[in-house]
């Protein structure tokens, strides 16, 4: 008996310092911290977690390569890493709602795009679309996505990440984003991993062998100008579609659209753009109805942002070395001047927008370039597996054009025109590229599977804008269309790595004829309709 007294009071001193220490802990950091900090401490007791496949992005690409990947083998086990809070990265959380379709063909563009395209069309409300996707994927118990997290550092040996460290995000209302300081840092570890973000920062972070920017052939780091989408209300559609500034069209859900605008010839928005065209500039518009009499527009530029640089990673060596502002200065920037007197009073200056009020902002930049995976070091302007005369001089068929060398390892067709929003107002090198930046290309060309790899890198496939294209091809290829098609490539091919225990990068003729039939069996094109020519939707939007 005295015994058993003994030991009971001795777990009752035990739970009374428990106790006491869990009220200190919550009355010093508050409950919601302390809480969260005894919890977090819990989960750190397990910081490994393994999975088949990891996609880092959740961007549009990034959910066709999961789609994919699902319609493959849904007994994967999949992890999904998305910085934002949403899916969608540039085409909903940055609100670039409008797909650029230039010449769009059934028979030259499929696969999980038409997903996508077919729930709203060409213009969409962003909200929606991500709410859309994030219910697609809801598919499998053993798919996880990850929210607001991102990847501290990564482990590469014999040429293959074997481990990522990722760790959550908090962001602040005015937009920059901290490190959790009350998350772990979770270890994680893969067969094969997937590039599908904008910034290629799993690429990067890993040693990938590539350039930033325009570095092949231009001034180093310097990327196309970005775009801070914002959404109005009060626009009269009618007044504008009237004007013979912008033309028109109305999707078959009923939403609107309007494309083009001219700048020069109203003057407060061409005493704007004369007076910051140094820093922003307000180009021809590309506007479309989200919700009900909500529109977001893409018109103003902005230079000078490095799409690799993000202050989270300020004093490490993850923060790169360029005078240029990060996304996080850019952003604050950009917003200040969308919410201007001075902003507001130019873009009134278009017919139709007098009464116009801004109801809101994009919560990221429209970014439209960051880094690109080469073939080898200091590759120039032809070190690519997708160079820019793959698409200006795409031929008809297999047979002609010099996209024609790279049919035999195709995965998907790439369509768009060769636009781009230079560094500065005028890009001064594209004089020197003007057969290649300023043809625009007639037919589709074939996007070799050399397109996903980097040669530094051999578990790592990549869909987003580090892919294995040269800055000039990336013109074309950048289009949300073109890396869904990317996108569905990189989730057959991974999962086709797994299932025949080969490195992505160790692919042969068979492993590739594989990739190809699988993607066919998912509605995916591989071939050009040679007996057709190509059919164009006139008129023609402006660079998005």
């Amino acid at each position: 008996m005295r015994t058993g007294h003994t030991r009971g009071g001795a777990w009752g001193v035990v739970i009374v310092i428990a106790l006491v220490g869990l009220l200190a802990l919550l009355s010093f950091e508050g409950p919601r911290n302390g809480l969260q900090r005894l919890l977090h401490s819990a989960e750190a007791s397990d910081p490994l977690l393994h999975y088949d496949i990891v996609i880092y992005g959740g961007s549009f690409s990034g959910y066709a390569a999961a789609r994919a990947i699902h319609r493959e083998n849904p007994g994967m086990r999949l992890l999904m890493i998305v910085p934002q809070r949403r899916l969608g990265e540039i085409g909903t959380v940055a609100a670039q709602n409008f797909w650029d379709l230039r010449g769009y063909r059934k028979d030259w563009i499929a696969g999980t795009f038409n997903e996508l395209f077919e729930f709203q069309n060409r213009g969409y409300d962003p909200d929606a679309m991500a709410a859309f996707m994030e219910e697609n994927l809801r598919f499998n118990p053993l798919f996880e996505v990850k929210y607001q997290t991102d990847i501290v550092g990564s482990t590469v040996q014999e040429g293959e990440v074997r481990e990522i460290a990722i760790r959550s995000l908090v962001r602040a209302p005015t937009g920059e984003e901290t490190w959790d300081t009350l998350a772990p840092t979770i270890r994680v570890q893969a067969r094969v991993f997937i590039d599908a973000s904008y910034t290629a920062r799993l690429l990067r972070l890993s040693g990938f062998l590539g350039v930033t920017g325009r570095d092949d052939y231009a001034r180093s780091t310097e990327q196309q100008a970005v775009t801070l989408m914002f959404e109005v209300e009060g626009l009269d559609f009618v007044a504008a579609s009237k004007s013979g500034d912008f033309e028109w069209g109305i999707d078959k859900d009923g939403s609107r659209l309007l494309w083009g605008g001219k700048p020069n010839t109203h003057p407060v928005t061409w005493r704007f753009n004369a007076t910051h065209k140094a820093e922003f500039r307000i180009k021809p518009m590309n506007i479309a109805e989200g919700a009900k009499d909500r529109w977001w527009i893409n018109t103003i530029l902005m230079y000078g942002v490095d799409a690799t640089k993000e202050l989270k990673d300020e004093g490490t060596y993850r923060y790169p070395r360029s005078e240029l502002m990060s996304v996080d200065e850019g952003y604050t920037k950009a917003r200040k001047m969308v919410e201007s007197d001075e902003f507001l009073a130019a873009l009134r200056d278009f017919p139709g927008f007098s009464s116009v009020r801004i109801s809101r902002v994009a919560d990221m930049l429209y970014i439209r370039e960051s880094a690109h995976s080469s073939l080898y070091p200091n590759p120039g302007y032809f070190g690519f597996a997708v160079r820019a005369d793959h698409l200006t001089r795409a031929g008809r068929d297999q047979y002609s054009g010099t996209d024609s060398e790279n049919y035999k390892t195709r995965i998907g067709l790439a369509f768009y025109q060769m636009d781009t929003q230079g560094y500065i107002d005028k890009d001064p090198w594209e004089e020197h590229f003007e057969d290649q930046t300023r043809v625009n290309p007639v037919y589709p060309a074939y996007i070799p599977y050399e397109a996903l790899l980097n040669p530094n890198l051999r578990n790592v496939l990549i869909c987003g804008y580090g892919i294995n294209a040269s800055s000039i091809a990336w013109y074309a290829l950048r289009v949300l269309p073109n890396q869904m098609v990317l996108g569905d490539a990189a989730g057959v091919a991974a999962e086709t790595a797994i299932s025949r225990q080969l490195a992505p990068a160790d692919f042969g003729e068979a492993e590739i004829f594989e990739v190809q039939r699988h993607l066919r069996e998912m509605g995916a094109i591989l071939e050009k309709k040679a007996d057709r020519e190509p059919r164009f939707l006139p008129p023609r939007a402006p660079a998005p």
